[in-house]
């Protein structure tokens, strides 16, 4: 009976090392835990997601985002404020993954070119709210010689996580696979 009950605490520790590590095979949720000296722990995460339908100049896009989490732990974990670094590189569907650049009022083609987002974060941001949205990407055609359709809006890519109270040496790392039919 004792055997079984160290045998059950180690699968639970497997499943927290393998939730916390920062696993090169992990799609769409990058994450990353450090102990800061001293002993409090901080935990940052991002999980990107598809938003809304847009047309724009009669062309549809799906806007996206991520949703982020930053908390902290003595012995619960609550929530926290902290500036989120996420270096992403991604590509998207149709004319690619765009950006929305807030000082010209414009989306900017980033596809396939790495960018670093800074975010600040208390507890949680989630996609749909405005802090969250990121961009957008546009609709593959249609057609009807395609044997196999491709997904109407697709975003992938690999992204990487970590915050000012961390080193960039500890970043969580995830790759992106995102599709949608809508």
């Amino acid at each position: 009976m004792q055997h079984h009950i160290q045998q059950q605490k180690v699968c639970i520790f497997n499943f927290q090392k393998r939730l916390y590590a920062n696993e090169k095979n992990d799609i769409n949720l990058a994450e990353s835990k450090y102990q800061i000296p001293g002993g409090d722990y901080v935990k940052v995460r991002a999980i990107p997601r598809f938003i809304e339908l847009q047309t724009i100049e009669n062309k549809n896009y799906l806007s996206l985002g991520f949703d982020y989490l930053s908390q902290k732990k003595k012995v619960l974990w609550k929530k926290h404020r902290t500036m989120i670094i996420l270096r992403l590189t991604a590509s998207g569907s149709g004319s690619g993954f765009e950006v929305y650049n807030v000082s010209i009022k414009n989306y900017q083609n980033k596809n396939g070119v790495t960018i670093l987002l800074h975010t600040d974060v208390y507890n949680k941001l989630l996609a749909k709210d405005q802090g969250g949205m990121l961009g957008h990407v546009g609709e593959n055609p249609r057609n009807s010689v395609t044997i196999v359709t491709p997904p109407r809006f697709e975003f992938s890519g690999r992204m990487e996580i970590w915050s000012d109270e961390m080193p960039e040496s500890n970043k969580g790392t995830a790759k992106i696979s995102l599709k949608e039919d809508w």
